[in-house]
C-alpha cells in the first residue's frame, strides 16, 4: 500500500468519524464531510482500472438519484443521502449488496439501540448533546449506520471494499 493509499483511507476513517459525531451531536452531516469521502476517493483514483472507477461512480450516482427521491418524500434527511451515495463510491456495483445490507443491520440496531434508551431513561434534561438523541419525538441520526457501515466494510475481512482489492 503505497502513501497515497494510506491518505485516502485515513481521510475516509476521519470523515466517517466527523459524520458520525455530527449527525449523533446535531442531526446533520455538514457538505464538506461528504466532500471529504469523495476526495478520499479521488486519491485512489490513479491506481484504478478507468472501467472500475466509472463503475464505482455509476453506483453512487443511482444512489444520490434513489435517495434523492426518497429525500423528496421526506424520508430521509439530505446530508443522509450524500453520505450514502459518497460511501457507495467506495463499495461500487461488486460491494453495493453487502453494503447496503450492513448498513440495514447497523441501522437496526442503533434504531433498536435508542428505542431501548428512550423508553428506559427519564426525559433528559434540555441543552446537552445527548438530549435530542434520546428524546422519543426524534428521528434516528441514520448517518451514524451510514458511517459505522462503512467503516465495517473497510474492516470486514469477509469482504473488503471493492476500492483496496483493486488497489493491491
Amino acid at each position: 500500500m503505497c502513501s497515497s493509499d494510506l491518505a485516502a483511507i485515513s481521510l475516509y476513517a476521519l470523515a466517517l468519524l466527523a459524520a458520525t459525531v455530527s449527525d449523533l451531536t446535531h442531526y446533520e452531516i455538514p457538505n464538506r464531510v461528504s466532500l471529504a469521502v469523495v476526495a478520499a476517493f479521488a486519491l485512489t483514483l490513479p491506481e484504478l482500472p478507468v472501467w472500475t472507477s466509472l463503475a464505482h461512480v455509476s453506483a453512487a450516482l443511482v444512489l444520490f438519484a434513489l435517495g434523492t427521491v426518497l429525500f423528496v418524500a421526506n424520508i430521509w434527511g439530505g446530508g443522509d443521502v450524500k453520505l450514502l451515495a459518497a460511501t457507495t463510491l467506495w463499495s461500487g456495483w461488486s460491494g453495493l449488496a453487502s453494503f447496503l445490507l450492513l448498513t440495514a443491520l447497523t441501522g437496526a440496531l442503533l434504531a433498536l439501540s435508542l428505542l431501548i434508551l428512550r423508553r428506559a431513561l427519564p426525559a433528559m434534561p434540555a441543552g446537552r448533546w445527548y438530549s435530542r438523541l434520546l428524546s422519543p419525538a426524534e428521528g434516528i441520526p441514520y448517518g451514524v449506520a451510514i458511517a459505522a457501515a462503512a467503516g465495517l466494510a473497510l474492516l470486514l475481512p469477509v469482504e473488503p471494499a471493492p476500492v483496496l482489492l483493486a488497489l493491491n
